[in-house]
C-alpha cells in the first residue's frame, strides 16, 4: 500500500508548478479560484473559503474525495483544554463549553469554515453541496470506524514522528528520494515510534 501512494505521489509532481513549496494553502486556493490552476488537494475549510468569495459549488467549483480515499476520512480538529484549577467561575466554564458544542455555533461556524460539525444532530440543509458531502462522508466513515487523526494536527502520532513523517514525505515530492526509499523511511519511522 505504501509503495502504492508514493507512486502515485510521484505521479502528481508533474502537475505542481516551480512556485508550489512557496504558498501558502489560501495562496493556493486563490490561484485555483481564480482560474490560474486546475485543482488544489486540500482540506473542507476550502469550502468556507470559496464560499466567502461567492463562490457556488456545482456552478463554480466542484468538491471531490481524493482518488482511493473514499470511505475513509483524516480528521483535523480544533481543541480546547479547560483546566479544572483555572480561575473562572464553574458556570462561565459551562457556559463556554455549552456554547461552542451548541447546535446553532456548530451550523454558523461550520458553514462558515467549510468543515462538518462535531455533533451529528446538526441539521444539514444550510449547508451547500459540498458542505453536505463533507457531512454525509464524516458521518459514514465515523459509522465505519475509518476516521483516522490526522498526522498534520497531532493526532495521530507525537512531533516527532509527525516531523520525520513530514521530512519523508517532503524529500519525495521534491523528487530527491525515490518510492522504494520513501517506504523504507516510513517503516523505520513507524517501526520505532513509541507505542501508548
Amino acid at each position: 500500500m505504501l509503495q502504492l501512494i508514493f507512486e502515485r505521489m510521484s505521479q502528481l509532481r508533474n502537475y505542481l508548478d516551480t512556485g508550489f513549496s512557496e504558498r501558502s494553502w489560501n495562496q493556493a486556493t486563490d490561484l485555483a479560484r481564480s482560474g490560474e490552476a486546475l485543482m488544489q488537494v486540500q482540506g473542507t475549510w476550502v469550502n468556507g473559503e470559496f464560499s466567502a468569495h461567492g463562490l457556488v459549488p456545482g456552478q463554480d467549483y466542484d468538491c471531490f474525495r481524493f482518488p482511493d480515499t473514499q470511505g475513509m476520512m483524516l480528521l483535523n480538529s480544533d481543541q480546547f483544554i479547560l483546566f479544572k484549577d483555572y480561575p473562572a467561575e464553574p458556570e462561565t466554564r459551562d457556559m463556554f463549553v455549552s456554547t461552542l458544542i451548541s447546535i446553532d455555533l456548530q451550523r454558523d461556524l461550520n458553514i462558515a469554515g467549510g468543515a462538518a460539525p462535531a455533533r451529528v444532530d446538526v441539521p444539514r440543509d444550510q449547508f451547500n453541496a459540498c458542505g453536505q458531502q463533507a457531512i454525509n462522508d464524516m458521518r459514514a466513515d465515523n459509522m465505519r470506524r475509518t476516521i483516522m487523526g490526522s498526522i498534520a494536527m497531532g493526532n495521530a502520532h507525537p512531533a516527532p514522528v509527525k516531523n520525520a513523517l513530514y521530512q519523508v514525505i517532503t524529500d519525495h515530492l521534491m523528487g530527491r528520494i525515490s518510492n522504494t526509499q520513501a517506504v523504507t523511511r516510513v517503516e523505520s519511522i513507524i517501526t520505532a515510534a513509541p507505542r501508548p
